[in-house]
């Protein structure tokens, strides 16, 4: 009897000692799930920040969004390197998809933008009409820019076209794709009848701020949109 107590008592501290790993095992496995979970919901959150980043960054005017662009597709391929790691592979391959996709895109807006503000390279040209401060923006009046530069600053025109009227502080020129730009806040120095090329001065600061609005049969455009003037100027000769 005292044999057979001891075989028992075997057994019953090999089956405890069992259910304690089996337990452990469970818990390790639960715990690493989470973290895994917890992980993946983290990159998921990043990756709708930065698609809420690109949307509102699509408001800057363009001259600042290719600084701003190059930044975030380094922060988001770093990003996804790192989140790749912790996520299941069928996300993994749809976020890989989704990096891919934004850095062409990136790339064909820079490739486009640097063909507009070349002069003279393909069928439309654009031009900042000068350097300075945007001191209001399209999105905030929905009409026009204000940029501020130094006093006596030179004007550009920012498309080839003709110039139709001039008055003391002003310059109204039909643009070549069918919008119209009114340079308000300088000296004139065309006439109405002058054709301008992209980027040719047109006049200097009176003083301090210089005001464009764009029109077109579509409404009022971003003067310093280049990617929104093209695609105007597209849906105009269609």
């Amino acid at each position: 009897m005292q044999k057979q107590y001891h075989g028992n008592s075997s057994e019953n501290g090999t089956f405890h000692a069992s259910t304690r790993r089996s337990h452990y095992a469970r818990v390790a496995a639960s715990a690493n799930r989470e973290e895994r979970e917890r992980e993946r919901k983290q990159v998921l959150e990043e990756r709708e920040r930065w698609k809420a980043f690109f949307k509102k960054a699509e408001l800057i005017p363009i001259h600042y969004r290719k600084l701003l662009s190059r930044t975030a597709v380094c922060l988001i391929l770093a990003l996804g390197i790192l989140g790749i790691k912790v996520m299941d592979s069928q996300v993994a391959e749809q976020f890989s998809g989704e990096i891919a996709s934004t850095v062409n895109g990136e790339q064909s807006k820079e490739e486009l933008g640097r063909l507009q503000f070349v002069n003279g390279e393909g069928d439309f040209s654009y031009s900042l009409p000068l350097e300075g401060e945007v001191v209001e923006s399209f999105a905030e009046s929905e009409r026009n820019v204000s940029i501020k530069s130094t006093e006596q600053a030179e004007v550009k025109s920012i498309l080839s076209g003709t110039v139709v009227k001039t008055s003391a502080d002003s310059v109204v020129i039909n643009n070549v794709n069918g919008t119209q730009t009114t340079y308000t806040g300088l000296v004139p120095g065309v006439l109405a009848g002058d054709i301008v090329e992209s980027a040719q001065v047109i006049g200097v600061l009176s003083e301090e701020v210089l005001c464009l609005e764009t029109v077109s049969g579509i409404g009022y455009l971003d003067s310093l949109d280049a990617e929104q003037l093209e695609q105007a100027s597209a849906q105009i000769e269609s």
